[in-house]
């Protein structure tokens, strides 16, 4: 479903095809989204649409593979106008115009293997994109990839983690060497932050009390529920997010310990709690946000739940 005035109460949504979707990246011209499931293959398939998904088409060529899917993680994103990058089960791909007839799909070298996420930055107009490959869970240790322009012929660079493997991860729009990632390790996870890109990483105390509410939630369940009737525990980050327009945003949340704010870059953080309320009123299973700082001076904060719905929180 779509809106372009998410302000209004109630937003005027529309919502022009059916379902399951998984995945949409969004700018001011144009949306590109998945919808599931089609027989014949492919059952997973790209849609574009004008903004607000009005006008919507299938796109008209399809790169190898299939598109991955029933997972929180996006396989679609945005780079520039135009021009996005997604993730299938033979590799990474990227168009430098969506609306071309035949679309032109060209792959980011080889591999990762099992690649099922992918976030893109832009820095001085040359785009870095970062890769999970793994199970793109949330909740299993995976492994995290960088590759550096949109031409065929670049290496993928595997980013290491302090141990141990990555849950989840975002990266600054505006700036590939930011970047915030769950640590899934033997013990407990954590969360952690780099500033070169992955090289080295720091760890945020505070925010690990955050995720489990000092105590009062447990940072990995022995038990608990997964994906479809799965119930095999998880840890609690299931979110993190860069604002695009400030870089002193940020955004993280836990399955059930709510939703956290950072307005100094990642380096302090504060729950988010309802004006006026002594005890907080928690978002569980926070996987989704976007940012809006319109009108001036106000910011909108949009979480996307699993079984609570979207919400607004204004700062």
């Amino acid at each position: 479903m779509a809106t372009t005035n998410a302000g209004a109460t109630p937003p005027p949504w529309h919502n022009p095809i059916c379902c399951d979707s998984f995945d949409v990246a969004a700018d001011a011209n144009r949306v590109l989204y998945t919808v599931c499931c089609f027989s014949p293959p492919p059952a997973n398939r790209l849609f574009l649409s004008g903004r607000g998904e009005l006008g919507t088409s299938e796109i008209n060529t399809y790169r190898p593979g299939s598109l991955p899917g029933f997972r929180f993680i996006d396989i679609v994103d945005i780079f520039g106008d135009k021009r996005y990058v997604i993730v299938t089960t033979a590799g990474v791909f990227v168009t430098l115009d969506i609306t071309a007839n035949p679309i032109v799909w060209t792959q980011l070298g080889t591999g990762p293997a099992e690649a099922c996420g992918v976030k893109a930055a832009v820095s001085a107009g040359i785009p870095t994109f970062y890769v999970e490959a793994g199970n793109c869970s949330g909740g299993d240790p995976d492994q995290l990839w960088k590759y550096t322009g949109a031409s065929p012929g670049g290496t993928w660079q595997q980013v290491q983690p302090p141990t141990g493997g990555f849950g989840i991860f975002d990266v600054d729009p505006t700036n590939p060497n930011r970047l915030y990632a769950s640590n899934l390790t033997i013990t407990s996870p954590r969360m952690i932050r780099s500033n070169d890109g992955g090289a080295t990483w720091t760890g945020n105390a505070q925010l690990d009390n955050l995720m489990t509410g000092g105590g009062v939630f447990k940072y990995q369940t022995q038990r608990g529920p997964t994906n479809f009737t799965h119930f095999d525990g998880y840890p609690q980050p299931s979110l993190v997010a860069f604002d695009p327009e400030d870089p002193n945003i940020v955004i993280a949340g836990g399955r059930d310990s709510g939703v956290f704010l950072s307005t100094d870059g990642g380096s302090s953080w504060r729950l988010l709690r309802s004006t006026g309320q002594t005890r907080a009123v928690l978002l569980p299973r926070p996987w989704f946000t976007y940012i809006d700082h319109e009108p001036a001076g106000k910011l909108n904060i949009y979480i996307g739940t699993q079984g609570r719905g979207v919400w607004r929180i204004t700062v």
